[in-house]
């Protein structure tokens, strides 16, 4: 399989709109990727390894999310004001915490961001 692109720094598609992002064969940022403020319901990363900031995907439709192949990221993950009942960080090397809302269950995900961190 051709594995394709690396993105030297971040990626902001944040206030657009969208419903669907797909990653195709990008295989890594270097900085963070900001996706919040949209009606995504389906967020694909999918050749992509590695994350050089956070992942912003708060304030969208999104049901579950699935990390796909990446396996480590610097920063927190945004994913509050969602339709998630669960996380799954099964695989993934998180540098920071996640900000999810209350009653979102988090399997083998880093602890609960608080305070600033989150800004909900």
């Amino acid at each position: 399989m051709l594995r394709c692109c690396s993105v030297g720094g971040n990626i902001n598609l944040s206030k657009n709109d969208l419903t669907i992002v797909n990653f195709g064969q990008i295989t890594s940022v270097g900085g963070p990727i900001s996706l919040h403020d949209n009606d995504l319901t389906s967020v694909d990363f999918g050749q992509i390894t590695s994350v050089g900031g956070g992942i912003y995907l708060h304030n969208n439709n999104l049901s579950s999310i699935d990390f796909g192949q990446i396996t480590s990221m610097d920063g927190h993950i945004n994913l509050y004001n969602n339709d998630l009942t669960f996380v799954d960080c099964t695989g993934v090397a998180i540098d920071s915490c996640i900000c999810v809302d209350a009653g979102v269950t988090l399997i083998n995900c880093p602890a609960k961001c608080t305070g600033s961190n989150c800004n909900n």
